[in-house]
């Protein structure tokens, strides 16, 4: 049964401030949606829509009580991403080496000279963004870990968070450097070995690379969007 007209249109306004986390905003309205009806049940002597007027005023502001969990909401979709970008990291070395490890068993060489120049290095550079974006990753998780919730959106907490998606968004963007090279590196294997069965297990760890760092990014993007939504909430705080 739909609450009274007070209180329905107070649970709507509470879960379109607390749409920076869906799941959070569904939580806090079931238990505030309660926490209302109990109120009204016990309001004896009292016209249903007076008294569900007097306990959405006795319960305060939506978007205060949104400010309330926005700070906490945010470091936990921020740690969030620097464990998937870790496990993401662990699993594309995982791929990588068996990868390597297939190419030297069916001794599928590398033609240099079909990218001229850069054909003796680009294994190398592919390597080293490869390991740059581990240890930037490590360091942002480690760094993100370490914080803790403040009881607010402050300036230095922004800065603190600011910092860490740059660091998950230069890793993303080394991965995909790297897995992009190590596409193509892989390709050229391939046809220099002739297309077969076997060229079916590189191929789809590559696809299996390709669809984690898309999945670091839609979360990465995510994250963000969400920290504009909780910078929107605080910004006419007095």
């Amino acid at each position: 049964m739909r609450p009274p007209v007070p209180i329905a249109e107070y649970l709507d306004r509470l879960t379109s401030e607390l749409r920076f986390d869906p799941r959070i905003s569904r939580r806090v309205r079931r238990e505030i949606e309660d926490h209302l009806l109990d109120a009204v049940a016990d309001s004896t002597g009292t016209n249903p829509e007076d008294a569900a007027r007097q306990a959405v005023a006795r319960f305060g502001d939506p978007r205060l009580i949104a400010r309330q969990y926005a700070p906490a909401s945010l470091l936990q979709q921020t740690r969030r991403v620097g464990g998937i970008m870790i496990l993401a990291i662990a699993a594309i070395l995982v791929l990588m080496k068996g990868r390597v490890a297939l190419y030297d068993l069916l001794q599928w060489r590398l033609n240099s000279d079909w990218l001229g120049g850069l054909g003796a290095i680009a294994p190398m550079i592919d390597r080293y963004m490869f390991q740059m974006s581990l240890v930037l990753g490590i360091l942002g998780w480690l760094y993100i870990a370490s914080r803790r919730a403040a009881p607010t959106i402050s300036d230095d907490y922004q800065h603190q968070l600011r910092r860490s998606l740059l660091l998950s968004a230069a890793v993303s963007g080394l991965l995909i450097g790297a897995v992009a090279l190590d596409t193509i590196l892989g390709a050229m294997r391939t046809i220099g070995a002739g297309m077969s069965l076997a060229a079916a297990i590189p191929l789809l760890s590559i696809a299996v690379e390709i669809g984690l760092v898309g999945v670091i990014a839609v979360e990465l993007r995510k994250v963000l969007q969400r920290k504009a939504l909780v910078s929107s909430l605080f910004a006419d705080k007095a």
